[in-house]
């Protein structure tokens, strides 16, 4: 996994940073933090990495705890 190119390095690790403390939900208030969580790594990867090995996010515990949940509405 690799940075895209024109991506620095100070605004990937700031960007990491920001969603590893991150406190509020993405999607809406009815989605597990963890869920959104998830969502959020996933397309801040995808828009910062070439190659993201996207399946190492979803664990036993993200697919338990999706089927608990409604599925998230897109933003945007």
């Amino acid at each position: 996994m690799l940075p895209k190119r024109g991506v620095r390095a100070d605004v990937i690790i700031t960007q990491l940073g920001d969603l590893l403390a991150q406190e509020t939900y993405l999607w809406n208030e009815q989605v597990d933090a963890y869920l959104s969580w998830v969502h959020g790594a996933e397309r801040l990867l995808c828009v910062t990495f070439t190659d993201v090995p996207l399946e190492r996010l979803y664990t036993d515990r993200f697919w338990q705890l999706s089927r608990t949940q409604p599925p998230p509405l897109p933003v945007g």
